[in-house]
């Protein structure tokens, strides 16, 4: 072999050895393994885009969710406080923060995360529960923040609060089979039967089965 085929063959081996897929390549090729359900590969790509670049906060928030799609909460809760490190005012991490310690029935630490996220919104006062909210961000996120708080708060064994969660749900006509249901049992859970049979009976004309399971034999 010839000095200069050699020196040929080195260069190829040192091209091919380099990569020049760019950090927003891997991302979206971490897209199309989670679309299989291939968590650990679309984590491996996500490891990559980040190392590319480490400002990249769509990466962190993919990966966290993969996380959580493989059951490793803690360190989604890592990935998203990356995310809200380079960005304090990302709704979507806080959110996903709370629904992580949802799932780990830390409630006060879920209503906090979900009290950012409604700050994050325009909600300058989140925690305060003393009236029905009417929404200015009609956006979905906004509802879903609040029944998600709601379901905390029930968990919590704070009715009250849940159930001005859920009626501001109702109020943006947001999941309403449920928020009605919910609403319902709020109040049952304070013995109070006349509200919740007003919602079973509004919503018994839809059929709600839901409803009808639980509150037929009060309703009478």
């Amino acid at each position: 072999m010839t000095t200069n085929s050699f020196i040929l063959l080195f260069v190829m081996a040192a091209f091919s050895s380099c990569n020049f897929k760019s950090a927003n390549t891997y991302l979206e090729e971490s897209k199309q393994a989670v679309a299989k359900e291939d968590y650990r590969s679309a984590i491996n790509l996500l490891n990559k885009a980040i190392q590319k670049d480490p400002q990249l906060k769509e990466a962190y928030l993919q990966r966290g969710l993969c996380y959580e799609n493989i059951s490793k909460k803690d360190s989604a809760v890592i990935d998203y406080k990356a995310v809200l490190d380079l960005d304090p005012n990302n709704t979507t991490a806080w959110y996903y923060t709370g629904l992580c310690k949802y799932s780990e029935n830390k409630l006060d630490e879920a209503i906090a995360n979900y009290n950012q996220a409604l700050i994050t919104k325009g909600i300058l006062n989140p925690s305060d529960t003393s009236a029905i909210r009417l929404i200015a961000d009609t956006s979905t996120t906004t509802a879903q923040l609040y029944y998600q708080r709601g379901l905390a708060y029930y968990a919590a064994q704070q009715p009250q609060k849940a159930y001005r969660d859920f009626q501001t749900c109702i109020a943006k006509k947001y999941n309403l089979d449920e928020c009605f249901y919910l609403s319902s049992v709020c109040w049952l859970e304070g013995n109070k039967k006349n509200t919740p049979c007003d919602s079973f009976i509004l919503n018994s004309e839809q059929g709600k089965n839901m409803i009808k399971n639980h509150l037929a034999h009060l309703c009478k």
